[in-house]
């Protein structure tokens, strides 16, 4: 009778430990998904942002007259010799917001904020969550966007602000891994 008790015995507290062991590796698994997804979101930041800052360091490297065409929340189109040639380039950004299919079921939260050079094909400059422009004076005042229509307000512009904000395309643990990007960019050519 008692080597029954002790083999049920035995075999409860063997479960048990099988039962947190399994537990264990379950809470691993999800945590290196969870790093694996940062590190792609992180990943895609750095060289995102490495591009973007450059391209806007050079707004209006060698250009005379107007250097900024366009100024909005979430688009910009700037003229810059960006390639050092000698011929003015026209550089567009513009930032599409996410596509809600309810349909499916699905929200993909991510947008696409595309690049352009000389009127060329968009390009995929990074995959967002969002991406917001600032734009501000030489004393530090905030431009609106409603007085950047008016091109003698845009040659206003001395500094840009970049929020921008990544997240990766599939959640874990019903979370998505975000990474927010700000800089405040004062272009040389702009003084």
């Amino acid at each position: 009778m008692w080597s029954i008790l002790d083999t049920l015995g035995a075999s409860l507290i063997g479960g048990m430990v099988l039962l947190l062991i399994i537990s264990i590796n379950l809470q691993m698994n999800s945590l290196s998904t969870e790093i694996v997804e940062n590190n792609i979101v992180q990943s895609n930041l750095t060289s995102s942002t490495e591009d973007i800052k450059y391209d806007f360091y050079k707004i209006g490297y060698k250009v005379t007259g107007s250097k900024i065409g366009t100024a909005d929340s979430n688009r910009i189109e700037f003229y810059s010799d960006i390639n050092n040639d000698d011929v003015v380039d026209t550089l567009v950004y513009n930032f599409v917001k996410a596509a809600i299919d309810e349909d499916q079921g699905v929200i993909n939260p991510n947008g696409i904020l595309y690049k352009s050079q000389n009127g060329g094909a968009n390009q995929l400059a990074s995959i967002a969550t969002s991406f917001n422009l600032s734009y501000y004076d030489s004393v530090g005042q905030f431009l609106s966007y409603q007085s950047l229509a008016s091109q003698v307000n845009r040659n206003k512009i001395r500094t840009i602000k970049i929020d921008m904000l990544l997240s990766s395309n599939y959640a874990v643990n019903n979370s998505l891994q975000k990474v927010d990007w700000s800089s405040t960019i004062n272009p040389k050519n702009l003084r």
